[in-house]
């Protein structure tokens, strides 16, 4: 992980005061390039939302740290912390208390990314990966 964004990721557990609300004429195609997941509990970074197959970071790159399904920081791995259905930390557990986020290149909170719809701002896993990754 780059430093700049593990000094980002550490200024953001220190307290997630607002969530912006997206425009109603921002789409999920709209965050490609532009929008990364962490995990705001464990300071991780969890990749770059970007359609891009072929960059290291991206959450497309099938065999990148962040989209294979074998990874251990993949959101896509149903063994893993982000991904396991029983993970207090997956996007994947209806009940995890601490899902990964997505926020803006510019650092600003967005949404939840779980599969749980109760949370106040909330994007589907599935939603998400489908949109800038198309089916795979």
């Amino acid at each position: 992980m780059q430093p700049k964004q593990t000094a980002l990721i550490l200024v953001l557990t220190v307290g997630f005061l607002s969530v912006t609300t997206p425009s109603k004429a921002q789409s999920l195609s709209d965050l490609d390039g532009n929008a990364f997941l962490a995990n705001p509990s464990t300071g991780q970074f969890l990749g770059n939302v970007s359609s891009d197959r072929y960059d290291d970071e991206s959450i497309c790159n099938s065999y990148g740290t962040y989209g294979s399904r074998y990874e251990e920081l993949s959101v896509l791995n149903n063994y893993g912390d982000y991904g396991s259905r029983y993970s207090n930390y997956s996007a994947y557990n209806p009940r995890a208390q601490y899902p990964p986020f997505l926020y803006l290149k510019n650092g600003q909170p967005l949404a939840v990314v779980s599969v749980n719809s109760n949370w106040e701002r909330v994007i589907h896993p599935g939603a998400l990966f489908g949109v800038i990754c198309g089916q795979r």
